[in-house]
Formats: C-alpha cells, structure tokens, sequence
C-alpha cells in the first residue's frame, strides 16, 4: 500500500510540475523538435548511453563480487532489460527486482545478498563520484557565482562524511566489528544472523581487497563525465551559438542528475526540468527546461531498445532448453 501511495505521490508531483511548466509556456516544442531530429545528435547520445552501460556493467561485476570477468557482457544485457521494464511500469522497483534476481542466477555460488549490496553500494559511489566532480571542477573556475556557494557547502559536508570511513579505515573497521558484535548477541533468529554474516564478509571483501574501492570509485567518475558529456551535446545542439566551457558544466549538471536520481517524481520527471532550469541559468543557460525534456526523450528510447537484449537472452534461453 505504501509503494502504490508513493507512485501515486511521485505522479502528481511529475504531472502537476509538466501542467505547470507548459501553462506558463516555458516549453519551447520546436526547440525540442529540432534537437530530436538531429540525427547525429541522436548517434552520439545512444554511443554514450552503450558506453555508461558497459562501464555500468563493470562496476557492477566488481560489486557483486563475482570471480569472473566472464559475466560482464550478461550483466551488461540484463541492465539495459532492466531499464526496458522501468520505461513501461510506474515504478522503477520492478526494473530493479528483475535485475536483482537475474544478478543473482549468474553465479548461485555468491551470497544473494550480495545482489542488494550492489544496489546500495552503487548509490553511493555514484553520490560521491557526483560531488567529487562537481567540487572538483569548482577549483578550476575563474569566478564563483554566489548561487553555487549553498551547493558547494552542502556537498562539501555530505563528502566529509562519505570519505571519513576511508580516511580512518582502522577506526572504522573497529566500529563495524563492535556494533556486528552486539547484533551477533541481540539477534537469535538465524536468517537475521547469517544477513549480519554475509554482510561483515561483503563489507571485508570490497573494502580490503586490493584497488577494488579505488576501481568502483573511478568507473563512477566515469559514468559522471559521460553523462555531463551527453548533456554537454544536446546544449550546443539547442544553442549553436553558445561558447560553453565543459569546467561550468561540471559545476552544475551532475547535481542536476542527482536530483533527479531522488525519489520524488517519475524518472526526474518535472523535477528535472526545474533543476536543470535552475542550475543551468547559473552559468547563462536558458534552455534548462528543453535540454532536460531532450535528455529524458532520448534516455527513454534508449531504455526502449532494452527490448532487444530481453528479446535476445529470452529467446536464447529457450534455445538452449530445447
């Protein structure tokens, strides 16, 4: 019940935010018209979405810890099949579920745990990565608009707090191992306990196994600069005339994406449009709300062609059981 009243919830919120925005005319159709028949627009989006997949993939490999490289092109096809399943359901726990259970079947030999972890761990390198990029690149701009000081600050601290458990690796290990003490002596039910089991051994393998942290940590920075790299294309296809510095971008487009990423609309929807509006207006951008509109048209075509893939793996599995 509480899933169906925040789907409900994140519908009006999407649907009264787009009422709005096109009441107001502050949606240029044309504009975004033009920017959809672009072709080679449309080229370089769908070459940059494949490449965030496969690096997606990789990441994802690490973080369940598979032992293989061998699963990658596997997980590669089940993650565009998810985001197909998110495209056509109001909710995208379904696309998430699917995944979830189809990372499992690649190797029964892991812990199924392991298939949440990854879910939650990728959340958070992706949040770090978003700030690291941003305060980053605030190093290297000539002036700081005052409108980004709030922004910065609130990253700033969200990034100590992120990074302090790396920093004092020892005195986190230690208060991990006293608080997985005392759930180990509140808790007697054995399913609760074999969680706290597989979790100590997750959280030992990521964190203590050489590079791993360090790899998931930079394929994370990666994913953020593609998708700034995206948003980078369709702003000079919306204003040719634009001189647009890639540093700006940095500033303010992966906050954009995190804002979108919070669950509080369908897909960014209406949320987007106002935040990249918002943000984008910051450096002298004022095609914020199309921009976002372009980029969310072009990913749910992407996230169409997910059919493919399911298609492919269905068929195939049907294949080889004959």
């Amino acid at each position: 019940m509480k899933k169906k009243l925040l789907t409900i919830f994140k519908l009006l919120v999407s649907v009264n935010i787009l009422f709005w925005l096109i009441k107001t005319d502050q949606i240029n159709f044309a504009v975004i018209e033009s920017a959809l028949t672009n072709k080679k627009l449309f080229f370089i989006f769908i070459t940059l979405s494949i490449l965030q997949l496969f690096i997606s993939s990789i990441r994802t490999n690490i973080l369940m810890l598979f032992k293989t490289k061998k699963n990658i092109s596997k997980i590669f096809r089940l993650t565009w099949s998810a985001s197909f399943i998110n495209s056509i359901t109001p909710s995208s726990l379904f696309g998430e579920v699917f995944k979830l259970k189809k990372l499992f079947d690649l190797d029964t030999d892991i812990a199924k745990d392991n298939a949440i972890y990854n879910s939650l761990f990728s959340k958070i390198f992706t949040s770090l990565a978003v700030i690291t990029v941003t305060l980053t690149s605030a190093l290297f701009l000539k002036e700081l608009p005052d409108d980004l000081l709030g922004i910065f600050m609130i990253q700033g601290i969200l990034l100590f707090f992120l990074i302090l458990p790396l920093i004092f690796k020892n005195t986190a290990r230690s208060f991990a191992y006293k608080v997985y003490k005392s759930l180990q002596r509140k808790t007697k039910r054995k399913f609760l306990i074999n969680r706290i089991e597989n979790l100590k051994l997750y959280y030992k393998t990521l964190f203590f196994t050489k590079n791993k942290v360090f790899h998931v940590f930079v394929l994370s920075i990666a994913l953020n600069i593609l998708r700034v790299s995206a948003y980078y294309f369709i702003i000079t296809s919306i204003n040719p005339s634009l001189h647009l510095s890639i540093i700006n971008l940095l500033t303010v487009i992966p906050t954009g994406i995190f804002i979108t990423m919070l669950p509080i609309s369908i897909s960014g929807l209406g949320v987007g449009h106002i935040a990249f509006a918002k943000l984008l207006e910051i450096h002298g951008i004022e095609s914020g709300v199309d921009v976002f509109s372009v980029f969310f048209v072009y990913s749910y075509i992407f996230n169409i062609l997910g059919l493919i893939p399911l298609l492919f793996d269905h068929f195939r599995n049907k294949l080889f059981k004959i």
